[in-house]
């Protein structure tokens, strides 16, 4: 959490600042007197560097200290305020003491600057949740205005350090807690709705709308929560003015929440007042009543509406956004034709164009452009490797008799996401496709243990089973395909099974995958190699920590890694080797499934999955990450020694 530490200078506070509390004392003892040329140049360089903001980190720095026998520059003590006096000197005695003060200064500049720059990694990343206000008003039809707040809050609250949890994030957390989106929460529900998105801050609060029609006014309370301690953090916020001038409201209420987090925030309140108001306040509230309308048809015409309350010449996020909600709908609604421009609209930059081209490739899918939805899953999977990108690129890659680069694609995605049964079915049809009976067989019979009703994976395990001879066995599954498969007749008429690949059709970039919205520039991911400084040495830390088995400090360490680098595929690995070492299987499969997700070569991940697999009995699941292994690396020692065990496991009654 953040704190305000000040900046000190021999007992005395000079200057406050919400910074990491990085403490810092030089031992000089030639000089004692606060303002003398040490104190001076010492004050003067943190001074420069606060007011420069060039460090997002909180500094204290502390008095000079005498130090007897300790050798260490960088304590945590402070001394109270001094007064002393100098004595007068020989000219020879001023000379020594003058070599002397030049050489501390020195040396007080070089410690300074490393803690200035340690300083940048000790920031720990807040996470809010903005719940939907109350309304304190008589009248519903201001029900609007309540979650307009949590949705232009959660675009305007943008800080490095403070990570906001989206409107799409917020509904995903009520599901998982089958707490209906309508629904007005009581505090304790709504910390607990935080939690579940993974935040460590609630923002929740009221308004109330008063004046006659064309004159009212709405007033805004609302307060900042650490869920995590229960307690206030920060004062109230208390704003108000006119309903027509919402939006500018709205910039206000989020300077006042990002300023109690950073009082040193480098964005004036006028900068997020006007960005706020470039969403048009009649242009919000249509696209807020749209998008709290469950029925596709009025949400349409709501959000055209409000398209149209941007003027003549529109342009910026907030029309951009409003265009994507359309296009999503008309998607949702199975108007392909009009959602596929809308989709091309959304610009390079955006923050919602990896989406906007996901949905892309899904609606060519549907107008069957295979080609176009092609080439733009390829493009994007570079930019995005998650499970439901890869499974859409190789299904489209299945539809036009790419079997070869589809198989591979499949078996990453099963490696990463061995829950997910339409991906897990997906690869199975592929398999049969290519003749691979016994291993199709294989994957189906998992998909069927998780999901004994689906019609299609039975038919296509009985015809799996009818080509390899076995026809007896083929029976059951055929019996089940015709209990739970509507289509049974007439796909038994046609004598051909038609093609039964599967599309993911969402897409949970933050809430699965933990990837952030953030605009694409140069039109590729964050590579390894461009990894901050800090973060390498930290993760060198944490190595040394794991070795020593320091595992606490250890996960510390990589937990403030994975933080500033979510896509660190060896922070995950680590972790989850931490966890299995402390017996924790179902933290230690999340974290190696991470690493295998961000780096798909990882072998050492993949032999450790196979190994916890092996340990639970789970042998499908240790055969796919063998596989994975054995694929890169056919000599592999570890993955043939395992492939003999799950072979033996296997013969096992």
């Amino acid at each position: 959490m953040s704190r305000l530490v000040n900046l000190t200078l021999f007992g005395t506070v000079r200057y406050s600042r919400w910074l990491p509390a990085v403490s810092l004392a030089v031992p000089v003892s030639a000089t004692r007197d606060e303002g003398g040329p040490l104190a001076q140049v010492v004050e003067q360089l943190a001074f420069n560097q606060w007011v420069a903001g060039s460090s997002p980190a909180r500094l204290t720095i502390l008095s000079p200290v005498e130090t007897t026998r300790s050798s260490s520059l960088v304590q945590d003590t402070a001394l109270s305020r001094r007064q002393h006096g100098f004595k007068s000197r020989t000219s020879r005695q001023v000379g020594s003491l003058l070599l002397k003060l030049a050489r501390k200064i020195w040396l007080a500049l070089t410690v300074l600057t490393a803690v200035l720059c340690l300083a940048n990694v000790v920031e720990a990343q807040n996470r809010v949740m903005v719940a939907p206000f109350e309304n304190r008003s008589s009248d519903t039809e201001f029900n609007w205005v309540g979650e307009s707040l949590a949705i232009m809050l959660s675009d305007l609250s943008t800080s490095p350090g403070l990570e906001v949890v989206t409107s799409d994030e917020r509904r995903l957390a009520y599901r998982r807690l089958k707490i209906p989106t309508a629904a007005v929460l009581s505090r304790a529900t709504s910390m607990r709705v935080a939690a579940a998105a993974g935040a460590n801050l609630l923002l929740a609060g009221s308004y109330e709308v008063t004046g006659s029609i064309g004159e009212e006014r709405v007033q805004v309370l609302c307060r900042l929560i650490d869920i995590t301690h229960g307690r206030m953090a920060g004062s109230e916020i208390n704003v108000g003015g006119p309903l027509k001038d919402l939006s500018e409201l709205q910039g206000t209420v989020a300077y006042e929440v990002l300023y109690s987090c950073d009082c040193s925030l480098p964005i004036s309140r006028q900068r997020l007042s006007t960005q706020a108001a470039a969403f048009p306040t009649a242009a919000l509230e249509y696209y807020t009543k749209g998008i709290m309308t469950e029925d596709l048809p009025s949400r349409a015409r709501l959000l055209r509406l409000a398209i149209g309350k941007f003027g003549k010449n529109p342009a910026g996020p907030a029309f951009i956004r409003t265009g994507y909600r359309l296009a999503r709908t008309l998607h949702d609604a199975g108007k392909y034709g009009e959602a596929i421009p809308l989709f091309r609209s959304v610009p390079p930059g955006s923050v919602w164009n990896r989406e906007a081209r996901f949905y892309l490739a899904l609606a060519l899918c549907q107008t069957n452009h295979l080609d176009e939805a092609l080439a733009t899953l390829q493009t994007l999977e570079r930019e995005l490797p998650v499970a439901e990108v890869t499974n859409n690129l190789a299904v489209v890659e299945t539809r036009k008799n790419l079997l070869a680069q589809a198989l591979p694609r499949f078996s990453q995605a099963v490696a990463g996401t061995p829950e997910d049964s339409d991906i897990r079915f997906n690869y199975a049809y592929a398999l049969w496709l290519t003749g691979d009976d016994e291993n199709a067989a294989t994957q189906l019979r998992q998909v069927l243990r998780r999901r004994t009703s689906d019609g299609e994976a039975h038919y296509l395990l009985s015809k799996v089973l009818q080509r390899s001879g076995q026809a007896e066995a083929a029976r059951a599954p055929l019996i089940q395909a015709r209990r739970f498969l509507s289509t049974y007749t007439q796909w038994e008429t046609g004598g051909k099974v038609p093609g039964l690949t599967r599309l993911k059709q969402t897409l949970e970039l933050t809430a699965l995958h933990g990837v952030s919205r953030v605009p694409v520039s140069g039109g590729t991911a964050r590579s390894k190699t461009d990894l901050p400084h800090e973060v390498d040495t930290m993760y060198v830390s944490a190595q040394q920590s794991f070795r020593a088995n320091l595992d606490d400090e250890a996960r510390n360490t990589l937990q403030k890694v994975i933080q500033l680098a979510p896509d660190h595929a060896g922070a995950h690995y680590l972790m989850g080797r931490i966890y299995e070492r402390w017996g924790d299987h179902r933290s230690s499969v999340n974290e190696l499934r991470a690493a295998t997700f961000w780096d798909p070569e990882h072998t050492d991940a993949y032999l450790l999955l196979a190994r916890i697999y092996l340990s639970r009995q789970e042998l499908p699941e240790a055969g796919a990450c063998i596989d994975q292994v054995l694929r890169r690396d056919p000599a592999n020692s570890e993955a043939l020694r395992l492939r003999a065990v799950l072979a033996e496991m296997a013969t096992q009654p």
